[in-house]
């Protein structure tokens, strides 16, 4: 009797991440769809799915996920590791309608506004000891645990953020980015989370953070017509919570 044999191919990661926090979503009622299709993926620990055997096609990720609001994603695998397609997804918690919540939401409409995101002032992630642009390697300390994609490079003199991709950790104090930072890095500069917004075509923005004692004031990015642009707010003062 012949042996039979089974190949598998991994074809796609889906690590879904609270926004508000960067934790894992450990919510285990996630419905994924690519292009229309519902996807049967596989989950591989807390808040990660995989896709296997599919085939390897750019396609429009739609997720629902009890608890948060629906989330989009494009997946191009030209911008992912062969090896390792990883695509993560944030997504911003639903509001309770009963009990205690520590969710505070800035939220209005803009016209043509096409992305908005926001990092806090007053919690970094790490500081910087150094880049090495060639190596595309950033070099840290002070650095908490860093399980996401992508952060964000804090120039303050400048009121704005620049944000980066890591490809590689080669180890905790020294990452190897995706592309080279397009800002001067200097020393002791911070690294903090990027909390995801949401927009919709009709100039609707939505920006959710989470109370956390370390402060509210954030610096918000929005772009409208391919121009960013930031404002700085304090999640404390409701007059703060409108871009107009």
């Amino acid at each position: 009797m012949a042996e039979g044999h089974i190949s598998f191919k991994l074809d796609l990661i889906v690590h879904l991440v609270d926004t508000t926090t960067g934790y894992s979503v450990s919510q285990k009622q996630a419905v994924i769809r690519g292009n229309g299709e519902t996807l049967v993926l596989l989950e591989r620990g807390t808040g990660y799915y995989i896709l296997i055997n599919h085939g390897r096609e750019d396609m429009h990720l739609e997720v629902n996920v009890k608890g948060y609001l629906p989330a989009e994603a494009e997946v191009s695998y030209a911008n992912l590791s062969e090896d390792y397609p990883e695509v993560e997804i944030p997504l911003i918690p639903q509001i309770k309608s009963y009990g205690y919540t520590d969710l505070v939401t800035m939220e209005g409409n803009q016209s043509d506004i096409e992305s908005i995101d926001a990092i806090p002032l007053h919690n970094p992630w790490a500081k910087t000891a150094g880049y090495v642009e060639r190596k595309l390697l950033l070099k840290l300390f002070n650095a908490k645990e860093m399980n996401e994609q992508t952060y964000a490079l804090y120039h303050e003199d400048k009121m704005q953020f620049e944000e980066f991709r890591i490809v590689q950790k080669k180890d905790k104090l020294t990452l190897k980015l995706f592309s080279p930072l397009v800002g001067d890095c200097k020393p002791e500069e911070q690294v903090t989370r990027i909390i995801r917004g949401k927009t919709d075509q009709e100039g609707n923005y939505l920006l959710r953070v989470r109370e956390d004692g370390n402060g509210t004031e954030y610096l918000v990015r929005y772009v409208v017509r391919g121009n960013a642009k930031y404002k700085r707010i304090s999640f404390d003062h409701p007059e703060d919570r409108r871009l107009e």
